[in-house]
């Protein structure tokens, strides 16, 4: 069993970007990440590297869409900014193609947003939101 829960999906719930914050997760999905310390929720569909977090909120929502999108004028739209709560967007890329790399122990996470280059652009560290420190006591 794992201490760190990661659920990925291919929506985002919060991006900046076209496709915007989809409300449907925000309202059914979100609390549920949320009530299960989840750590991390990981999804593509829009082409950039993005990060979220909400203040007070265990979860970590990260976009990682750019591998697969040559159009500039498509990376660097943040169209919906507006549709995102102030200081929830901790990290936006559209420049260039990359991807994200997460390595993971027991007790935390490291995520990383790597330019296509190999260059690491962003990243952070992630303890487990449920603050569990002996397996035991999750069984």
């Amino acid at each position: 069993m794992f201490r760190l829960q990661v659920v990925a999906g291919h929506y985002p719930v919060w991006s900046v970007s076209s496709h915007g914050v989809q409300q449907k997760l925000v309202d059914r999905l979100r609390p549920l990440l949320q009530a299960h310390g989840v750590a991390l929720y990981l999804c593509g569909h829009d082409h950039q590297l993005q990060h979220f977090h909400e203040p007070g909120d265990g979860v970590d929502y990260i976009v990682s869409g750019s591998g697969s999108e040559e159009r500039l004028s498509r990376r660097n739209d943040t169209r919906n900014m507006d549709e995102v709560p102030a200081g929830y967007l901790k990290y936006f890329y559209g420049e260039a193609g990359g991807f994200v790399a997460v390595e993971v122990s027991a007790s935390e996470m490291e995520v990383q947003m790597i330019h296509q280059d190999g260059r690491v652009l962003y990243a952070f560290n992630k303890t487990n939101p449920r603050g569990v420190d002996n397996i035991d006591s999750m069984l």
